[in-house]
């Protein structure tokens, strides 16, 4: 077992594949294990809706407009990812508002800084974060979904959930509405967590947490066990984008 270093340099390895189902790649995504702005790193993967082009598009721009409003933000962190989110989500919406073939396009979006011993989430959609530990993976991020929500209200099971055939529903995404209510939380990063894992719903609609956990564990490289991960999921099908990036908590090394 190895844990997080404070202050100590990630390594991180993202990779992303249209699937074998969508003729194109709707989801986007940004590893950063430098400084930008007031963050030590940053981390973000998102997966847009929209029609031909507008998905891909609202995916761009939420990635690239967190990047450049951090990158300028005279913000504390929690403060950046909130001026992130909210530059993002107007971006996206006044370019669908201006542009008639951009109608309804949006993109869920979450968010990874790990500063210190603190680990902050930014999300909305149903892309997902986790934290990977020993035997475990916990969940950090919550699905804004239609299934979610009758979870919650004890409707189904999270099996039932899983092969829901409204699943992909969500209710909540950047761009879509003129506000929005993404989560921000904050999480002291323990000391068995080994890895912070982003992905698309592509990843975890073919693979179950357990199986996940299980790749991420094997033997191999950062990126072996990605893209082991990736192999898999389309093995499977491969029905929806896939996205995915894998943050060592231990900087890459092990003590």
């Amino acid at each position: 077992m190895f844990g997080y270093k404070p202050g100590g340099s990630m390594i991180s390895y993202g990779i992303s594949h249209k699937g074998y189902v969508r003729q194109e790649n709707q989801d986007a995504f940004i590893n950063m294990d430098i400084h930008i702005g007031p963050l030590q790193n940053i981390y973000i993967v998102a997966d847009g809706m929209g029609g031909h082009q507008g998905g891909a598009m609202a995916s761009r721009l939420a990635v690239d407009t967190v990047l450049e409003t951090v990158k300028q933000s005279e913000e504390q962190v929690v403060s950046a990812l909130h001026e992130g989110m909210e530059k993002a989500n107007k971006v996206i919406f006044e370019k669908a508002l201006n542009d008639g073939s951009l109608f309804g396009m949006g993109t869920t979006a979450d968010i990874v800084t790990l500063e210190g011993s603190m680990c902050h989430v930014a999300h909305i959609g149903d892309s997902r974060v986790y934290a990977v530990k020993t035997n475990q993976m916990v969940q950090l991020s919550k699905d804004h979904s239609y299934v979610q929500e009758l979870v919650d209200a004890g409707a189904i099971t999270h099996e039932e959930a899983y092969r829901h055939p409204n699943k992909n529903r969500i209710t909540k995404a950047l761009g879509v509405d003129k506000t929005i209510e993404p989560d921000f939380k904050e999480y002291c990063i323990e000391e068995d967590w080994e890895y912070i894992l982003l992905c698309s719903d592509g990843l975890t609609n073919m693979l179950h947490d357990d199986e996940i956990l299980f790749f991420i564990q094997k033997d191999g490289t950062l990126e072996e066990r990605v893209d082991t991960m990736l192999r898999k999921a389309l093995d499977l099908g491969g029905t929806d984008n896939i996205t995915i990036v894998l943050v060592d908590l231990s900087g890459g090394d092990p003590s």
